[in-house]
C-alpha cells in the first residue's frame, strides 16, 4: 500500500477543505450582495456612474439582439408623461382627482348675482362651462352657469368655482378638457397655480414672480411664452387647489398592464 502511493503527490486535506469553505462563503456573500443591490433603497442606485453604465449595458443587450426590448416606445412616452405630471404636481399644492366632477342640482335660486356665483352653498359650487383656463383667456362670466358640482371632501370653507381647461400650455399638470377648482380670493404665493385676469380674459398659469407693480405668469409647457400682468391686487382672482382629470384613469389602466421586464 505504501509502495503504491509512493509516486502520488500527497494532498493537504485541510487546505482543500479550507479552499472549499472559502469558495462557498464567497458564493454566499455574492448572493447576499446581489440581494441587497436588488432592494429599492440600496445606495447603489444613487451612484450616477453605475446607473449610466447599467443603462448602456441594457441598451447594448437590446441593440445586439440578445433580448427583445420589453418597453415599447408608446409605453416609454406614457411613463415619461406620468413622471412629469407627478413631478409638476409635487411642486405645487394642486390636489388631483381622477375622473370628472360629480354634478348636483343647483341651489334653489334661478338667478344668482355675480358675487354669489362663486360662493360655496350647501357643499356645491358652480361649474363654468367655458374654456377659460390654460389657453388664450376669455371672460369668466360670459355665459350663465346652469351646472353645479359637489364640493370634494377635505377642503376648507371658502368661495370656489370650477372651470374647464383649454389648451396645452399647462401640461403636464393640466390637460385640455380637465376641470380645475379655484379658491376665489385666496392669497397666492410664488409657485402657486392661479387664475389670473389678462387683457383677453382669464387664464390659469403658474405665478412665477410678484412685484409691486406686476406679476409674471408662466406656463408649465416651455413652448408657451410667459405673460406679464399689471396690478397684482386685481389681476390674480384665485388659486387652483384641485383638478379633475380623465387622463389619470388612462394612466391607471396603463399602470395595471404588465410593463416590467421578464425575470
Amino acid at each position: 500500500m505504501r509502495r503504491r502511493d509512493k509516486g502520488r503527490p500527497r494532498s493537504n486535506v485541510r487546505q482543500i477543505a479550507n479552499d472549499v469553505a472559502a469558495n462557498i462563503a464567497a458564493n454566499i456573500a455574492d448572493l447576499l450582495r446581489i440581494r441587497s443591490i436588488s432592494e429599492e433603497l440600496s445606495p447603489v442606485y444613487h451612484d450616477g456612474r453605475l446607473m449610466t453604465w447599467l443603462a448602456s449595458e441594457c441598451r447594448a443587450v437590446v441593440r445586439d439582439g440578445l433580448e427583445s426590448d420589453p418597453w415599447q416606445s408608446g409605453e416609454v412616452l406614457e411613463l415619461a408623461n406620468r413622471i412629469r405630471s407627478e413631478a409638476a404636481s409635487n411642486r405645487t399644492s394642486v390636489r388631483r382627482l381622477s375622473g370628472r366632477p360629480t354634478c348636483v342640482a343647483p341651489p334653489p335660486m334661478e338667478i344668482l348675482p355675480e358675487h354669489a356665483a362663486v360662493t360655496r352653498q350647501g357643499g356645491s359650487l358652480p361649474w363654468v362651462q367655458l374654456a377659460t383656463a390654460a389657453g388664450s383667456g376669455r371672460e369668466l362670466w360670459d355665459e350663465e352657469c346652469d351646472t353645479w358640482v359637489a364640493l370634494p371632501d377635505g377642503l376648507p370653507g371658502g368661495s370656489y368655482v370650477a372651470l374647464n381647461v383649454k389648451g396645452e400650455s399647462m401640461q403636464p399638470l393640466l390637460h385640455d378638457g380637465d376641470v380645475v377648482l379655484v379658491n376665489m380670493g385666496a392669497s397666492p404665493s410664488r409657485g402657486d397655480i392661479v387664475l389670473a385676469r389678462t387683457e383677453n380674459g382669464y387664464v390659469v398659469k403658474r405665478l412665477a414672480r410678484i412685484s409691486r407693480t406686476s406679476v409674471l405668469l408662466e406656463s408649465l409647457n416651455p413652448k408657451f411664452e410667459p405673460i406679464t400682468v399689471r396690478d397684482f391686487s386685481r389681476s390674480v382672482a384665485g388659486v387652483v387647489v384641485l383638478r379633475w382629470c380623465d387622463h389619470d384613469m388612462q394612466e391607471l389602466r396603463l399602470g395595471q398592464q404588465d410593463l416590467s421586464p421578464p425575470s
